[in-house]
């Protein structure tokens, strides 16, 4: 071989090589997150569809700050209703009343058992392992790392997730797509990630995807969430949640002050409760239980009486 022919093979090698590492690295690289938002809003419409008859659930406005952070705003015959969730501790807002507790509002829960938790299969930690045709198009194979028999199919050009098995179970599959120009403009999706099996459209929105709509199983029926008017921030500004956090960490020193029965400390944090939230009612019976502790009968007979002004049939109070 001469010289030239020589330098000539060596340069292809070298090109040869560095575009595969390139793809090598690239392929290595973990899955993009195709829902990177953490605080965002969206107007949401629900329906219940059973045997061909439609009934409205909501028609209302829906922020979250992922994961757990969540509220739902809208309008009734009587009174417009707010209803906010932090971490599951919910506080009601209905005109001038409110009520607070622990609960599972059920479209906070649809929320996070479908999008939020199709969205965590993205920030796993993945292993690559090969790439395959899914639908007909190609995707790359990860395998959880400490559990090769979780499999998962990311879609090469969107990086949605295509298909999921974890076993013999197949938790993801896409169901059909939409195609203009040979780009994906829509992606419907096959959920088994909760009790309830789903289906998930997404469409392109703001460099991203966002749901367009969300078909959970209802039997006989489902229940149709139609999302439209995303908008996205970096934060929550003026939000309720902090404000909830605090209610809920004192509704629990509360009760191991109370088991305690450090009546001092328990009237002291009812105190900070009812500065947080004056109309948190059940606070007033737990100030009524703190009183008859140290035998201040006035003070038990004075927060029935709160307690009786807004539920005035609570057969503690009475």
């Amino acid at each position: 071989m001469n010289l030239q022919k020589s330098k000539v093979v060596f340069l292809v090698l070298l090109v040869a090589l560095a575009c595969g590492s390139s793809g090598v690295s690239q392929a290595m690289e973990p899955p993009q997150d195709w829902f990177v938002h953490d605080f965002g809003s969206t107007a949401v419409f629900v329906q219940l569809i059973t045997d061909g008859e439609t009934t409205l659930l909501m028609d209302g406005l829906l922020r979250f700050a992922y994961p757990v952070g969540f509220q739902i705003q809208y309008y009734t015959r009587t009174a417009p209703v707010t209803i906010t969730s932090q971490d599951g501790f919910v506080q009601v807002q209905s005109g001038s009343d409110a009520d607070y507790g622990y609960d599972e509002f059920w479209l906070f829960q649809d929320i996070q058992n479908h999008l939020f938790a199709l969205r965590e299969f993205s920030r796993l930690p993945l292993k690559f392992s090969g790439t395959e045709v899914v639908a007909e198009r190609l995707a790359k194979r990860y395998i959880i790392a400490d559990d090769p028999q979780f499999v998962l199919w990311f879609d090469q050009e969107t990086g949605l997730p295509f298909l999921i098995r974890q076993g013999k179970k197949t938790l993801v599959t896409i169901a059909a797509y939409d195609l203009k120009d040979g780009q994906i403009t829509s992606v419907e999706l096959e959920l088994s990630l909760a009790k309830e099996n789903a289906r998930l459209t997404l469409a392109p929105d703001q460099g991203g995807w966002v749901p367009t709509r969300l078909e959970i199983a209802e039997p006989p029926g489902y229940v149709g969430i139609d999302f439209s008017h995303w908008t996205f921030a970096s934060e929550w500004v003026d939000s309720p949640l902090p404000r909830l956090a605090r209610l809920s960490e004192l509704n629990d020193l509360f009760l191991e002050e109370f088991e305690a029965k450090n009546w001092q400390g328990a009237l002291a944090v009812t105190q900070e409760m009812l500065t947080l939230a004056p109309q948190f009612w059940q606070v007033y019976l737990y100030q009524a239980f703190a009183y008859e502790g140290v035998d201040n009968f006035l003070g038990v007979i004075e927060n029935y009486q709160q307690v009786l002004m807004r539920q005035p049939d609570n057969h503690l109070a009475l």
